[in-house]
């Protein structure tokens, strides 16, 4: 059988075999056991092992055995706060294993390269990034939770509790296929950490640059939280000229958020609030 030939096709593959053993409610997937499972049925070099250890600096990884047998493990940080961080660590580095196997005899993966989903500089992070997103959560199963729902706190959670992912995630996949300008911008201590924009807000040209330089969160912009103070659940209108960038001034927007989690404030940003098709 041929392979498939990306990260998300992979995914897909995996997803319609699932969806025909364990049904359409079999969520969240538990990715250790396909790991194991899978990998031994289909493959000459299987996963043996999947756990937790200390990996300072790093979220996750996957190493050949140096046993002479042609055997992989997978490593995750058992520091991680959030048990959808592991599953998507867990899924990343089983990504990794199906396409990238052949390239390396191991992989260490860092928080940045598992939600920078877009570097050219780290094509593999991104085919891993593209694997794990789309088995842990399809995008049809996805779209279906959001049908006839405004976007809220609430509403992103079950998805996050459904998928057995990190809220971030949930996020960052909704801004994958959403018609809304939305804009995510994970931050501390008043700096921007990164920022996720849809594809709508990239053309209307509402975005944050922070590759590579310190970027201050604008004072009494969205992604400050000085609008809509105490207002979590649901989202807020937000005056025109107050979303990220002068090319987005004009129209009026809403706030989603902020949300705090772990040491880190969360605010998504979004044109309208209207309810997902």
């Amino acid at each position: 059988m041929t392979e498939p030939s990306s990260g998300r096709a992979w995914a897909n593959r995996l997803t319609r075999m699932l969806d025909q053993v364990l049904g359409s409610e079999r969520f969240p997937v538990d990715v250790t056991a396909l790991a194991l499972n899978y990998s031994r049925q289909c493959f000459a070099d299987p996963i043996t092992m999947v756990k937790g250890a200390a990996l300072d600096g790093f979220e996750g990884g996957l190493f050949r055995k140096r046993t002479g047998k042609a055997e992989w493990s997978i490593v995750y940080n058992d520091a991680l706060p959030v048990r959808g961080r592991i599953n998507f660590v867990l899924a990343h580095e089983l990504g990794h294993y199906l396409r990238h196997r052949h390239q390396l005899d191991e992989f260490l993966c860092s928080q940045r390269d598992m939600v920078d989903w877009d570097r050219e500089d780290q094509a593999r992070e991104t085919d891993a990034n593209q694997f794990a997103s789309y088995l842990l959560m399809p995008i049809g199963d996805f779209r279906r939770q959001l049908s006839g729902q405004k976007i809220t706190v609430d509403v992103l959670g079950h998805c996050a509790n459904r998928y057995g992912v990190s809220f971030t995630a949930a996020i960052l996949k909704w801004l994958e296929f959403t018609d809304e300008r939305a804009v995510l911008v994970i931050a501390r201590d008043g700096f921007i950490l990164w920022s996720r924009s849809s594809e709508p807000a990239l053309r209307s040209g509402a975005y944050f640059r922070t590759r590579n330089i310190v970027c201050p969160v604008p004072e009494m912009s969205v992604a400050s939280g000085q609008w809509g103070a105490g207002r979590k659940r649901e989202a807020v209108a937000i005056p025109s000229g107050r979303m990220v960038s002068s090319r987005s001034r004009g129209r009026d927007h809403h706030l989603l958020g902020p949300v705090r989690y772990d040491d880190q404030l969360a605010s998504i940003g979004s044109r309208s609030a209207r309810r997902q098709r």
